[in-house]
């Protein structure tokens, strides 16, 4: 009976004030309504183009930020749902892979939105250029692609950030960027680190040859700059088509 009569008190508690529900309701509709014309009169009204949140700065108290490359907009191009948007104003969030959009709003001060990674196939920002891959598990990432063909190389960015409480305030650091570096064969990915797990992967038929180039360039692959390994895997591929695997 107790609880009966609790529940019918904060029924008339809500009717009593109808005008602040809808004054509250109404704030949030104008609010979302104000950033989206902002957003429409940067890009144009496009549902498919925006079709996320607000993005919001919750560790402004830090060191370094999270994003790939420097602090500052790309602009890039986007494909969402298999429709193409170029010349977009971006930023790649890598430690919690979300790639955002920026807009300008009317007093000039730049806003930023985070687009539905869920339709997202690939982009270009910065003149490096990534895919999402789909995983077995159900996990999808985003890789730069260095270089494709039968034999592929990926590298997934990603970004650690650290903790540290003073007695006065709540600081958070984040790390200088890494990547990790994977070939993708067939459908098949495969982590490698350094020239042993690099050619572990590779195919025995090419395996003597991809040594021999590695050698004879002076290759640590692990470290090697994107143009060696864009050669290497050209290399790669070009043994397998006239070794007819």
């Amino acid at each position: 009976m107790k609880i009966i009569l609790n529940f019918f008190l904060i029924i008339l508690v809500l009717l009593s004030f109808p005008g602040c529900l809808s004054a509250q309701t109404g704030t949030v509709l104008k609010s979302a309504l104000y950033w989206r014309t902002l957003f429409d009169s940067s890009y144009g009204p496009d549902h498919n183009l925006i079709n996320g949140k607000k993005y919001v700065d919750y560790r402004p108290k830090s060191t370094g930020h999270p994003f790939f490359g420097e602090n500052i907009t790309y602009q890039g191009t986007v494909v969402i749902n298999q429709l193409t948007y170029e010349y977009l104003d971006l930023k790649y969030d890598i430690c919690n892979q979300e790639l955002i959009i920026s807009y300008t709003d009317f007093s000039g001060a730049e806003n930023f939105i985070m687009l539905n990674k869920e339709f997202i196939s690939e982009f270009i920002i910065n003149n490096h250029y990534f895919k999402r891959y789909n995983h077995s598990d159900g996990r999808f990432r985003f890789y730069e692609v260095i270089a494709s063909g039968d034999i592929s190389c990926l590298w997934y960015w990603k970004k650690d950030i650290t903790h540290s409480v003073t007695s006065v305030e709540d600081f958070y650091n984040y790390m200088p960027e890494r990547r990790e570096t994977f070939l993708l064969i067939g459908d098949r990915f495969f982590k490698y680190k350094g020239n042993r797990s690099f050619l572990r992967q590779i195919p025995e038929p090419i395996k003597e040859e991809v040594a021999k180039y590695i050698r004879n360039n002076r290759l640590r692959v692990r470290s090697a700059s994107e143009s060696k390994i864009i050669q290497l895997i050209d290399h790669c591929n070009s043994l397998l088509k006239n070794s007819n695997i």
